[in-house]
């Protein structure tokens, strides 16, 4: 996941401190952890939700069927039907 956030090198450097705090044994500051918790997560870009591709994959299998059909009974009816052939003179 990446980070989006208008104050994203204020997020980052409190981060920096809160790591800093910690490895030094003391208690990070209230307002960093404030500020690191206004954090938004995002997913990272051209990753697509698998219900979104589920959904695609139902309507291309939906797709297929419909001109499946069509063609099945377009074909029928032209075996049906003799083709037009010229009167003789």
């Amino acid at each position: 996941m990446r980070s989006i956030n208008s104050n994203l090198l204020n997020i980052n450097q409190a981060k920096s401190r809160i790591n800093a705090a910690k490895a030094a044994g003391q208690t990070p500051a209230q307002e960093d952890v404030e500020l690191v918790a206004t954090e938004k997560k995002m997913p990272p870009p051209g990753q697509i939700h698998d219900s979104v591709l589920y959904i695609f994959a139902q309507i291309l299998i939906y797709c297929g069927s419909i001109f499946g059909i069509d063609s099945y009974i377009s074909r029928k009816l032209r075996d049906m039907n003799p083709p037009n052939h010229p009167k003789p003179l």
